[in-house]
């Protein structure tokens, strides 16, 4: 090996000592720009942080308002049910109601027959005793109150008046 003179070695040493200054200035600046792009994640960090948290929060009250409308439902469907069932018995009663007022139209139609039927037989019974004479002297005086207003297809009966119309 040889030996290489002094002046020699501080030229090298000169180049070396430079590069390592040019080294040294280039690993500050990308420390520089590393502490920056380290700054800027940090934030962006806490920035994604902050969504997230917003969005837990959103998600929180979107499934309190499902929790809150599947309830509201659940509600609606159970007044729907009495609702159904009250509709039903207002149905059922409506039907017994119309049975009755049918059965009720027959009856009085009966009855309305029946009372024409005994007017008929009371103006034909009326008319049947008006063929009788009777002689109240024989009697002994004895008048009935009614017997002097008799006419005929009129029944009298003490007390009592049918005129033969309802």
């Amino acid at each position: 090996m040889k030996r290489r003179a002094p002046a020699s070695k501080a030229a090298d040493f000169a180049v070396v000592a430079s590069e390592v200054r040019s080294l040294a200035q280039r690993s500050a600046t990308a420390a520089k720009e590393i502490k920056v792009f380290i700054g800027d994640s940090v934030g962006k960090v806490d920035s994604g942080t902050k969504l997230v948290e917003q969005a837990g929060a959103t998600m929180r009250k979107v499934v309190d308002s499902v929790t809150s409308v599947t309830g509201i439902i659940a509600e609606i469907s159970s007044a729907t049910r009495e609702q159904t069932a009250g509709i039903e018995q207002v149905n059922s009663l409506v039907k017994d109601m119309d049975r009755v007022t049918r059965q009720n139209t027959g009856l009085v139609e009966e009855a309305s027959a029946a009372a024409r039927e005994m007017q008929q037989q009371a103006v034909a019974l009326a008319n049947l005793v008006g063929v009788f004479e009777l002689d109240l002297h024989d009697i002994g005086e004895r008048k009935s109150a009614n017997a002097d207003r008799f006419e005929p297809g009129r029944l009298q009966l003490p007390g009592a008046e049918f005129s033969g119309k309802f």
